[in-house]
């Protein structure tokens, strides 16, 4: 019984130090597999760090290169206000000189209507008084042909009423007329008193003689 309680000793002592074997060996293999695990994780971590630290590289470079075209961009918009401006302050002072021609153009015109209103003016006061100079010579110039027109028919009719006295009465008759009406008998013929409208012929064949 001693022998059997002394093996049953020795078998479960033996049992203890082979399970404290066992133990140390799961231990150690769990050690290294959280070691390689927590290395794998930290390889990852590091991966994944390195790829953030590039995507915030790339990120920042295109942000530096967006923000650099930005800044051209505001340069150009900038130039080109600049040159609109200079285009406007042209284009103003441009307005301004065509005002003040197209104002200038009109004070001419003005003066131009005036000037042309006013030589019409005395063009139809030079035209109505040449007119009526023209009218008065003409008044004048028949009034003068009608007279001397009157003038020559007077002489004309003295003429012929001379001829046809002298028709009537021969030269020798009419100093025989002449010298019996000188001394008056019964038969004689008598002196015929001249009548104004003679005395006017006379006086109108004297003054044509004169001219």
């Amino acid at each position: 019984m001693a022998d059997k309680g002394k093996k049953s000793s020795d078998v479960g002592t033996s049992r203890k130090f082979s399970d404290v074997g066992t133990s140390d060996e799961e231990v150690r293999t769990s050690r290294a597999t959280m070691r390689k695990d927590l290395e794998a994780k930290i390889a990852f971590l590091e991966e994944r760090e390195r790829e953030k630290e590039e995507e915030y590289q790339r990120r920042e470079e295109e942000l530096q290169k967006q923000l650099a075209e930005k800044d051209q961009t505001i340069n150009d918009l900038e130039k080109e206000v600049s040159t609109l401006q200079t285009r406007l302050y042209e284009y103003e002072a441009k307005q301004k000189r065509i005002l003040k021609d197209v104002a200038e153009m009109k004070e001419g015109t003005k003066r131009l209507q005036e000037d042309v209103v006013r030589q019409n003016e005395e063009e139809n006061k030079r035209r109505i008084q040449e007119k009526e100079e023209i009218e008065k010579a003409m008044r004048s110039e028949m009034e003068q042909r009608q007279a001397q027109s009157e003038r020559l028919m007077a002489l004309q009719m003295k003429k012929q009423f001379d001829e046809l006295m002298a028709s009537i009465n021969p030269p020798d008759r009419m100093m025989e007329s002449k010298q019996m009406t000188s001394t008056p008998n019964i038969g004689a013929i008598k002196k015929v008193k001249q009548t104004p409208i003679e005395d006017y012929e006379e006086d109108s064949t004297d003054e044509s003689d004169s001219e």
